[in-house]
């Protein structure tokens, strides 16, 4: 098993997060962490991307809306990038997050639509 990474940079306001890898019971915690410390305050929001991810359960889906939650609170959009092609679209249809207003297929099409929020 490939652990998660995250790898964030600043782009024109934005934090884009690339997650790839797996996230699971071992290590949901850990990837959550970075993804909310790699969002400065000063940012306008995050794009989380999970076009390389290639496996998540369930604790791994739970921090990541966790991520999100803490995220708005701190009054920062957040949205979540995952092609129709990804291993895990299937698992966001089950669960109904691919009908989510935060979800889109590209980093691009997650990233105007938070420019146009604000």
């Amino acid at each position: 098993m490939e652990l998660a990474r995250v790898a964030a940079s600043l782009e024109d306001g934005l934090v884009i997060a690339r997650l790839s890898g797996e996230i699971d019971l071992t290590n949901a915690a850990e990837i959550a962490d970075r993804l909310f410390r790699a969002v400065p305050h000063t940012a306008q929001g995050v794009v989380i991307d999970l076009s390389d991810l290639r496996y998540i359960d369930s604790r791994g889906v739970y921090v990541l809306l966790q991520v999100l939650e803490r995220l708005g609170i701190r009054q920062q959009e957040a949205r979540l990038v995952l092609p129709d092609e990804s291993p895990l679209f299937r698992l966001f249809t089950i669960l109904s997050i691919d009908k989510s207003p935060g979800l889109h297929r590209t980093v691009q099409q997650a990233a105007e639509r938070i420019r146009t929020q604000s």
